[in-house]
């Protein structure tokens, strides 16, 4: 009977150190928090990048001005529904484009 207890005892001991080596290492592991939004901007979504990229207020206006002027409605909707989006490449290629 007390082979048996001591077995067990040790037993008990070999878990409760298992339990707490297991503890300790996931406490020492950072998971990452999956929390928040599940598809990462990588800093796109900053002001600083949109005033840089996007087209500007005078390049938009001046290309409403020259889609303003054609012909086809459906290609004239098109350009108009685009420039909310469009880059300052975009616009000054289209306004080279629409100027000739």
């Amino acid at each position: 009977m007390f082979l048996v207890l001591t077995i067990f005892e040790n037993y008990k001991l070999f878990n409760k150190s298992l339990i707490n080596s297991i503890s300790a290492v996931t406490n020492a592991v950072k998971f990452p928090d999956l929390s928040g939004d599940p598809t990462p901007d990588f800093g796109l979504n900053r002001e600083g990048l949109e005033s840089e990229f996007m087209a500007t207020d005078k390049q938009k206006s001046y290309l409403t001005e020259l889609i303003g002027n054609m012909a086809d409605e459906d290609e004239r909707d098109d350009m108009m529904n685009e420039l909310s989006t469009m880059s300052k490449e975009r616009a000054s290629e289209l306004i080279q484009q629409l100027k000739s």
